[in-house]
């Protein structure tokens, strides 16, 4: 399983209970973004950043870039490699998790 796999995982677990909980009327002050709703936000915030790093580790593997402007993308994919880490570190007690994601 990739990182990238296992936090689309994570992602969907969070929801779903957050979809439970709303269901059920567990949701506490939605309009002020708090409890559900906002587990529901930041699932969707994950889920971007998880894109933008995909995309830019396309970016980074793209021909015909001179030197520098390689470096330069590889260095923007590495950072947001490093980013998907930590977005993973509060799952670090799943069975899934490996140890070579801590940044």
């Amino acid at each position: 399983m990739s990182l990238t796999e296992f936090l689309k995982a994570r992602f969907d677990e969070d929801e779903a209970v957050a979809r439970r909980r709303i269901e059920a009327g567990h949701c506490v002050w939605p309009i002020l973004g708090t409890g559900e709703a906002r587990a529901l936000a930041e699932c969707e915030a994950k889920r971007r950043i998880v894109r933008r790093a995909h995309a830019a580790s396309d970016a980074a593997s793209e021909r015909g870039l001179d030197d520098r402007a390689w470096a330069i993308r590889r260095a923007s994919a590495d950072s947001w490699r490093l980013a998907l880490s930590d977005l993973a570190l509060p799952y670090a007690d799943h069975p899934d998790y490996q140890q070579e994601w801590a940044s």
